[in-house]
């Protein structure tokens, strides 16, 4: 996203490995914008996008015409962002008139940058803060506003999207950044508890100059979202600087229910279609059918399939209509030229126009090689212009033909991952492929150096140790499920080999970065699992019996030493759907069963709540550090507002019902197992769950997971 320093008038240079960093997670454009204009201050800018939204790509830092610089690393997919009459607006929120709220912008415009519709709401004469609690997507973002001197940044509610901060008093220095090397301790994640807002006018009184080249960092403001409680509150205040908890709230855009709100826990009738039913232990399957027969049950099932549709949609569309490679082919010619806004690639469906003519890219991109090869050639100007063997020009009005994988799934072949995977169907262009992501690792060797014959032997047999995967069996068993409902779908299924050189290698050279300021050994397991599964690079495995099959554009034959012929293959997709949030809402862990058992429903609920609270401290902005330095980004439609919305309105019964005579495969997340079962995925939604970190085979059971790692 960006790095922003507020320094003294003493000089400061950026650092390069942080904007290193930043361009690997943003390569389409990248700048810098410094701030003029504030007494003893230096406020530096430094933006790199990844194109996902607009007929143009929109560079930052955004800078509007008042002054205001906009760093915005998020998606708008839902809600509205509104103008309100700022005489109605005081300085209490209980004196806002809601009548007063008039539409500006809906979201979803498919023409314009949502970067470009957020600047230019937030110019408006419109309190910051009624402007930010009206978008409904994942982000972060920083915010300078130029005449009242303040500096804002926050995430959003659920924490989706990373933002790191450093405050240090002694040196004058405030820094934000999305990513940051471990050689950086300093830095840690803003908390997702609401708003931050710093004044740096002088006069305020919020910052006190000691010297002309001195100032104190007194205090950073909160605005805290409405259903923070004071104990979460507590437990983000710093030591180093004073946390002003402002008064004014942020209306929350999902519903976390309160421990208390289902005080009367499960009728009889509420848990008569679990008890009554029939359940032979051999046939989860025939349980699940038998319980969707229930019509209280299969109409929640059917609400919650309607909702998640809604989120896979918006998730699968909002992107460009261009492949990782030909975008950035696209958008190198944009900038050889001088393409206005309104030209270039259309996100939608649209077309490059070039005068009266269409540009339309050939399907000729194939090896990781020649991909990485034909992005350094385009991204000269020269050769752009020079040569376009990879585009040719149609008649007006001839449609694209990149048809090339825009959207992959992180794909364990379990139950969550299915659900995407089939729901993604629905709205992937039917000429398009999905490619299935599947990663498993290789067990740690002896050590010791293997013999000659023992290497042979190791090589021959490469394929059959990661076949043992659990990961990989049940990918395999799910994506021949999923052939078998939608047979008319290319699905890619990549099965991604991790050896432990290579672990160790990409641990090292980067993954450890990426995971900083987190530590502990689950951090490394699931971080290295999600970056290797998220660079996409392994074999396409073409189904049995399938001489043909679906050819890739980035498929290309290389040998191995003492190994025969293998098919690399490498990703396009722009967007990597991820499952993250369904365990936590929906009870998937075993604890959520020994809660019950030993605490009742009351203390279930109150620890799905906690789930979901810590989901973004835990794991979302390590998960967005990892994803991002592929220039690729995750989308995790189980964290969609309306889900969680629903979900969260939900009493726990109405959710899961880990009771004695439901094991584990029914019991857990049995309304998202109803569900898969109403999609045909009658196999996926049998199989009972495994964590990503043992499914993958990267975790060791013998290790505390919450213990720091020393491979970090």
């Amino acid at each position: 996203m960006a790095l922003i320093k507020l320094v003294n008038f003493k000089s400061f240079l950026f650092q390069k490995d942080v904007s290193e960093c930043l361009c690997r997670r943003g390569p389409d454009a990248s700048s810098r914008y410094d701030v003029q204009g504030v007494p003893g201050y230096k406020v530096h800018f430094v933006g790199s996008v990844l194109w996902m939204q607009g007929r143009q790509l929109f560079g930052q830092p955004a800078i509007d015409n008042k002054g205001n610089v906009l760093l915005w690393n998020g998606d708008i997919f839902g809600g509205k962002l509104v103008r309100i009459d700022s005489k109605v607006v005081r300085h209490r929120a209980e004196e806002i008139s809601w009548k007063a709220i008039q539409l500006l912008f809906q979201s979803g415009n498919t023409e314009t940058s949502d970067t470009k519709v957020l600047l230019d709401a937030l110019g408006e004469e419109v309190p910051i803060l009624q402007v930010m609690c009206t978008v409904r997507g994942p982000y972060s973002f920083i915010y300078w506003n130029n005449t009242s001197k303040r500096l804002w940044f926050g995430r959003d509610r659920i924490g989706r999207h990373s933002l790191l901060w450093q405050i240090n008093t002694l040196s004058s220095m405030l820094a934000l950044t999305s990513v940051a090397k471990k050689s950086r301790p300093e830095f840690q994640e803003v908390p997702a508890c609401g708003i931050f807002c710093a004044h740096l006018d002088e006069n305020n009184g919020t910052y006190l100059f000691l010297s002309e080249l001195n100032f104190c960092l007194d205090s950073i403001h909160l605005h805290p979202w409405s259903d923070i409680t004071e104990d979460e509150i507590s437990s983000f205040k710093k030591e180093s600087f004073e946390l002003i908890i402002s008064p004014i709230k942020i209306q929350s855009p999902v519903f976390l229910p309160d421990a208390g709100l289902f005080l009367t826990g499960p009728t009889t009738d509420d848990l008569s279609p679990f008890t009554q039913v029939e359940h032979p232990s051999s046939s989860h399957m025939k349980l699940l059918e038998d319980l969707l027969k229930d019509r209280a049950l299969s109409s929640r099932v059917h609400d919650l399939i309607s909702i998640l549709k809604k989120a896979v949609k918006v998730r699968v569309k909002t992107q460009l209509d261009a492949c990782q490679s030909c975008a950035t082919i696209c958008n190198a010619h944009n900038r050889s030229t001088g393409c206005k806004e309104g030209m270039g690639w259309n996100k939608f469906g649209g077309d490059l126009e070039v005068k009266s003519s269409v540009w339309v890219f050939k399907s000729e991109v194939h090896s990781p090689t020649e991909i990485n090869a034909k992005i350094q050639y385009f991204n000269s100007t020269d050769q752009v212009s020079a040569d376009m063997n990879s585009v040719h020009i149609e008649d007006e009005g001839t449609k694209r033909v990149c048809q090339h994988c825009k959207t992959a799934v992180l794909f364990s072949g379990g139950l969550d991952s299915a659900i995407l995977a089939a729901l993604a169907h629905e709205f992937v262009p039917s000429g398009e492929p999905i490619d299935l992501l599947n990663v498993a690792f290789e067990r740690p060797r002896p050590h010791r150096e293997m013999s000659r014959k023992e290497r042979k032997q190791g090589n021959k047999q490469r394929a059959d140790k990661f076949d043992d995967v659990p990961d990989r069996k049940t990918g395999r068993q799910t994506w021949a499920e999923l052939r078998q409902l939608h047979p008319e779908r290319n699905w890619n299924f990549v099965e991604i080999d991790v050896s432990q050189e290579e672990l160790c290698l990409e641990r090292s050279r980067r993954i450890s970065d990426l995971i900083h300021p987190l530590n502990t050994i689950l951090d490394d397991s699931l971080g290295c699992a999600l970056w290797f599964a998220s660079r996409g690079e392994g074999t396409l495995v073409l189904p049995s019996g399938d001489n043909s099959g679906y050819i890739s554009p980035a498929r290309v034959n290389i040998s191995l030493e003492d190994s025969l012929p293998m098919t690399l293959f490498l990703t396009l997709a722009q967007v990597v759907l991820l499952g993250m949030g369904a365990d936590e809402q929906l009870g998937g862990y075993m604890r959520h069963r020994t809660t019950l058992g030993q605490r009742g429903w009351q203390a279930l609920l109150a620890e799905l709540r906690h789930d979901l609270a810590r989901i973004s401290t835990r794991n979302l902005g390590r998960d967005d550090r990892i994803l991002s330095d592929h220039g690729r980004q995750g989308r995790f439609p189980y964290l969609d507002e309306g889900v969680i919305s629903y979900v969260g309105a939900l009493p726990p019964w109405h959710r899961c019902c880990p009771i004695p005579s439901l094991p584990p495969g029914v019991g857990d997340k049995t309304l998202l197992r109803l569900a898969a079962t109403k999609l045909g995925l009658y196999k996926a939604a049998c199989l009972p769950k495994r964590a990503f970190q043992f499914g993958s085979r990267i975790a060791n059971s013998k290790e505390k997971a919450s213990d720091v790692s020393d491979r970090l």
